[in-house]
């Protein structure tokens, strides 16, 4: 038994089990583990990713929710969004992302994670200074490594927001070197 990078996995006769708390729908201080047969690369403790059958870890229907309240930093004045102290459209947005992330980062194998890669949103309603904001994200749908939720925002009077947010499955250290591959002279 090996453990992964970054800690959060183990790797055991080629069955990965990754332990997280705060996962989605896990109570907090709650603990989960996850078992995926993986193919590991030789040596290095690493997935081959095109091999792991993403609709076996995330199933459709796991969910999650963040709360933050609203200041002056997530205005739409002080976002650039809009003239008013009220709750920004981009801090809703980024809140929904949070959120979709939160739902399904603790069940993937830590050297997996997701982008951002879709967004189609309403916001539906003004949020006033120091109200909080709950954001809420399911799981739609797993096609691959793409996947879709269902992303909805609520302050303590209603709702707020809602739509869909697409999110692909990445492999961090590959991604980075691709993205930082771009400064590279042509």
């Amino acid at each position: 038994m090996k453990p992964t990078a970054g800690g959060r996995g183990l790797i055991q006769d080629r069955v990965l089990i990754v332990r997280s708390g705060l996962g989605a729908g896990i109570e907090q201080g709650a603990e989960h583990e996850i078992k995926q047969t993986v193919d590991i690369d030789r040596g290095k403790g690493t997935l081959y990713n095109n091999r792991v059958n993403f609709n076996e870890i995330l199933k459709p229907g796991v969910t999650a929710e963040k709360t933050e309240t609203v200041s002056e930093k997530n205005t739409a004045s002080a976002l650039g969004s809009g003239g008013l102290a009220v709750y920004g459209t981009p801090a809703m947005i980024a809140l929904m992302e949070k959120t979709a992330l939160s739902a399904v980062g603790p069940l993937l194998p830590p050297d997996l994670s997701t982008v951002g890669t879709e967004l189609s949103v309403k916001h539906l309603a003004a949020t006033p200074l120091g109200m909080k904001v709950t954001a809420r994200a399911q799981l739609l749908s797993v096609d691959g490594k793409a996947l879709m939720f269902k992303v909805e925002a609520f302050d303590e009077a209603g709702k707020i927001g809602d739509g869909t947010h697409g999110r692909f499955i990445i492999e961090n250290e590959r991604f980075l070197a691709k993205t930082q591959a771009k400064k590279a002279p042509h």
